[in-house]
Order: structure tokens, then C-alpha cells, then sequence
């Protein structure tokens, strides 16, 4: 199934942005029209990157634009009739409302001034594909910015700059809140490569199963008391390395997320929705005693330490199958 996500909540539609370009394994692009205050700071310094901006508009700082410029790993090209908001990488693609400025996501100050909306779209979605698809072509219709073209953006800035904020505002600015289930999976989604080592592209075999990435391990043995592993130690194993896998797993199907893992039986794959497989086959794995501990102390972390996702669909996990 083609999983495309609609994003109300501006704190996520700014996280989605950032993973998309510093998870990036390869090169990266945005189109987005206008640029304003703080937008160079989500640019990466290492990694490769393409940007086509409109900077014939007064719409984008230009000074903004110089800046990213200096970014010697970034090559910039302008459009003057580009009016999208688009940012791809491998990692998926982003198609929204929200231009590059303070005021439109609150980069620095989490708090932004403009009501936006988008999409994202994961790596395995045709959109997705159509959209890279989409981006070269204007990359190959852009022209490169060349210092001239700074200059005269700047003189053209001092008189006929836009504010970035909104002229008149009535309405008191909070994200929306989608209620349900959808608005929880929304508004706590889980990133697949944050989650899990590598893609759930692939049928688990009865004996194996996608393990958990690094940091959530990390996340794992840190609740469990496990001593911290110094730089370049190996990450746990045995039982522990297991657990963790099968409490990504746990979250990943309570949370409804896409793709579903699929696993092997005697009856065939199945996709896998339901938490309680995996809470079954912590079972019979003999890792129950570590997997729900494990999911009772997430669940009652603290909020506000960067995890909430995991925070909240532990919770969900262990409240609504009564893990003790």
C-alpha cells in the first residue's frame, strides 16, 4: 500500500522537512518559492543538495539566499514563476503550503505564525517518484544564481521587501488537532528508519525479524538499565537486541503505520496490523518479561525528551492490551 500522510501540526510538517533532507543518503532537492528568516539553518552542511527558488519575487530574502550559497556541497538556481513548495530526497517527498521562513514553521522558535498543510509521501509511493520525477524538470528550466543576481535582488528587497508575517490575524495561532485515530497517527507518526535498522521491504522469516535501529536500542537500553556501550562498541545482543526489535514492532502495528510488516507462517506471509502478533511472538521468543517492561517504562517517561512518539503509543500498547 502507497502510505501518503497528511500533515496539519507545524512542529511536524518542520520535522518531516528536516528528515527529509538530513537523513538524506543522496542527493536532495527543494522548490519552494519564498525564503525568508532562519531558512539557511535547515540546510545541511555536509551531503549534496539541489534549490530553485524564486528570487525575481520580493517574497524571498536575498540575503537569505546568499548565505546558501556559501554552502559549498548546495547548488542554487532560480525561477521566477515558481510558486511551489516541494522538498524530495530518498528518504520521501514533501508537497505542502508553507514556504521557508520563521514565520511560515518557526524554525528556531517552534512557534510559527502561518496555518499550513501538506503531504508526505514515503520513498515506495508512485507520487513520490513523480514528484523527483517533476523537480528535474525544473532543475533543468532553472537558471543558476549568479552574484549579479543577488545584487539585484538586494536592491529590489530594500524597496519592495514583504513582510513575512501575516497582515491581519484575528484568530489566536495552535496547530490543529485531528481528532481520532487518523489525528493520533498524524500527530505522533513514527518514522520508519528512525524505528527500525533498515526498510520493512522484505518478509520476515519465521526465526528473524527487522531489528531496531540505533538510537532506539540505545533508547532501549537505557530504560532497561543496560551500561552505556562506549563509541564504536557493538550494539547489544542476544535477548536484549530482540526485544528492542520486537518492541519497534509492537509500536510500529499499534500505531497503524505503513508499510505493514510482512511475515512468514506455515499459512503463508500475512501483513501484519495487529500488535498482538508481535506481543505473541514475544512469547513465544521467551521475551516477554523484557518487551513489556520495557514498553510500561516508555510509556511512563517523561514528555518533552525528543521520543513523545514512543512515549504515547506505548502507552496505547500497554492500556489497551493490558500489559502488565
Amino acid at each position: 500500500m502507497e502510505r501518503t500522510t497528511f500533515l496539519s501540526d507545524t512542529n511536524e510538517i518542520l520535522d518531516t522537512i528536516k528528515r527529509l533532507l538530513h537523513d538524506a543518503e543522496d542527493d536532495y532537492g527543494i522548490a519552494v518559492a519564498f525564503w525568508g528568516k532562519g531558512a539557511e539553518t535547515l540546510i545541511p552542511s555536509d551531503g549534496s543538495g539541489k534549490i530553485i527558488c524564486n528570487l525575481g519575487h520580493p517574497g524571498t530574502n536575498p540575503h537569505v539566499i546568499e548565505k546558501i550559497r556559501s554552502n559549498a556541497n548546495v547548488s542554487v538556481r532560480y525561477l521566477d514563476s515558481l510558486h511551489a513548495k516541494v522538498v524530495v530526497s530518498d528518504q520521501g517527498s514533501f508537497v505542502g503550503s508553507s514556504n521557508l521562513s520563521e514565520a511560515a514553521l518557526g524554525i528556531t522558535t517552534s512557534i510559527g505564525e502561518w496555518r499550513e498543510a501538506g503531504v508526505f509521501l514515503e520513498p515506495s509511493n508512485m507520487a513520490a517518484k513523480n514528484t523527483w520525477s517533476w523537480f528535474e524538470v525544473l532543475w533543468k528550466m532553472a537558471s543558476p544564481v549568479e552574484d549579479a543576481d543577488i545584487a539585484e535582488a538586494a536592491a529590489r528587497w530594500e524597496n519592495e521587501a514583504l513582510s513575512e508575517r501575516p497582515y491581519r490575524r484575528s484568530d489566536t495561532l495552535a496547530d490543529l488537532k485531528i481528532k481520532g485515530e487518523m489525528g493520533d497517527a498524524t500527530t505522533h507518526r513514527l518514522h520508519e528508519l528512525r524505528l527500525f535498522a533498515q526498510r520493512l521491504e522484505f518478509s520476515f522469516e519465521r526465526d528473524r525479524m527487522t531489528m531496531a535501529s540505533h538510537s532506539f536500542q540505545a533508547l532501549y537500553d537505557d530504560l532497561m538499565g543496560i551500561p552505556a556501550r562506549q563509541h564504536g562498541d557493538p550494539q547489544s545482543k542476544g535477548a536484549n537486541r530482540k526485544a528492542a526489535g520486537q518492541a519497534a514492532n509492537v509500536l510500529w502495528a499499534q500505531s497503524g503505520a505503513e508499510p505493514l510488516a510482512r511475515l512468514k507462517t506455515p499459512k503463508g506471509t500475512i501483513q501484519v496490523d495487529d500488535p498482538r502478533v508481535f506481543l505473541d511472538r514475544s512469547g513465544d521468543l521467551g521475551l516477554s518479561d523484557r518487551v513489556w517492561e520495557f514498553l510500561n517504562k516508555l510509556a511512563a517517561q517523561s514528555r518533552g525528551d525528543g521520543n513523545d512518539a514512543y512515549h504515547y503509543w506505548a502507552g496505547e500498547v500497554v492500556s489497551k492490551h493490558n500489559i502488565k
